[in-house]
């Protein structure tokens, strides 16, 4: 019964989540890209700051996602001009906000 949890203070079963948190699927990813496409690995950015994820609430004018704004913590998009998943690049904090304010970003 790998999907039933148990609850330590009560004993009672519960199901794991269907889909797993961001952050276990962010890890998951990087380790097959470790393994299999260390460029791609290398192709992501490191975690956006708190900081920086407010400032761009702040300038759009609501929140985030609570899925982007996890996403943001693990990767703060990717320099990869297609994209490291198969669902295209990645934006950083820094472009979804130019994007938002300014429209499509435009590849030189």
């Amino acid at each position: 019964m790998d999907d039933v949890l148990h609850d330590d203070a009560t004993s009672s079963p519960r199901h794991r989540p269907v889909v797993p948190p961001v952050a276990t699927s962010w890890r998951r990813i990087d380790a097959w890209l470790s393994r299999h496409a260390s460029k791609a690995l290398a192709d992501l950015r490191p975690p956006a700051s708190w900081q920086s994820i407010q400032e761009v609430e702040a300038r759009l004018g609501f929140p985030l996602p609570a899925d982007l704004r996890e996403s943001l913590r693990c990767h703060d998009g990717d320099t990869s001009p297609l994209g490291v998943l198969p669902c295209r690049r990645l934006y950083s904090v820094s472009e979804i906000i130019e994007l938002r304010l300014n429209g499509p970003i435009r590849c030189a």
